[in-house]
């Protein structure tokens, strides 16, 4: 795997991860019989839910859970699972063996920092482990931040490459982007990996920058540019927007 010589140094400079009180996992029979009826549905959003409810009805190790996650075909998806399934995970000392499942880098290091936080005994809400129970607020308070899930973003990716004109590509992703307003630094990434033209995909990362939630993070858009001259120049527009 891609990841497995920096990850594995990661794991060794955060510890291990305490386990989960669970008496043990399911059968391995068990647990075949539910991985086939998840691979068997016909789309990430059934499969989630299917595999969703099997892993907060029981306890399973990170190998299965891995197994689960693998049958998704969006990362989005994968970290959805992955985050849910860690609190009925029955070894979750070995959890990290869980980022074998992601094609991404960005969904990977996700899904460490979550695991990393909850070793430490720092949880911060998490907006893709749902549902999330609402707070008690005020009657002026705003609610929680908006997101935007794992199933609406492919219904967003599919209306953009569903265009065949690059500038109308471009048009269409800023009507999304600025009509949603709240994006994370992976799914503009996604989006901006969709135009066909470098001039179009830094044009984008330009505009897409003041509705992304996770400003830090903006570094990963980078990813989604090809020449270093377009790297540099949105380093630098981010720079002057500070």
């Amino acid at each position: 795997m891609k990841k497995i010589t920096f990850f594995t140094f990661l794991i060794f400079t955060t510890g291990f991860i305490a386990a989960q009180d669970c008496n043990g996992p399911v059968s391995n029979v068990l647990f075949q019989q539910k991985l086939d009826q998840v691979r068997n549905r016909p789309n990430d959003e059934s499969r989630f839910e299917a595999a969703k409810a099997f892993v907060q009805a029981n306890c399973l190790t990170s190998q299965q859970i891995t197994q689960l996650a693998m049958r998704f075909t969006g990362d989005g998806y994968k970290l959805q699972l992955a985050k849910i399934a860690w609190q009925h995970c029955f070894d979750r000392k070995n959890y990290y063996d869980v980022l074998d499942a992601f094609k991404t880098n960005a969904a990977a290091f996700r899904l460490y920092h979550f695991i990393d936080s909850r070793s430490i005994g720092n949880i911060p809400p998490d907006p893709d482990v749902y549902p999330v129970p609402p707070p008690v607020a005020p009657v002026d308070d705003p609610g929680p931040p908006c997101i935007t899930l794992p199933a609406e973003l492919e219904e967003m990716t599919a209306a953009i490459s569903h265009e065949s004109s690059s500038s109308t590509k471009l048009a269409v992703a800023k009507q999304i982007v600025s009509a949603k307003k709240c994006f994370l630094p992976s799914q503009i990434k996604e989006l901006v990996s969709l135009m066909s033209f470098e001039s179009d995909k830094l044009a984008l990362a330009k505009f897409a920058y003041d509705y992304c939630s996770e400003k830090e993070g903006y570094f990963l858009v980078n990813d989604a540019l090809s020449f270093s001259s377009s790297k540099t120049e949105l380093i630098e527009y981010i720079k002057n927007k500070k």
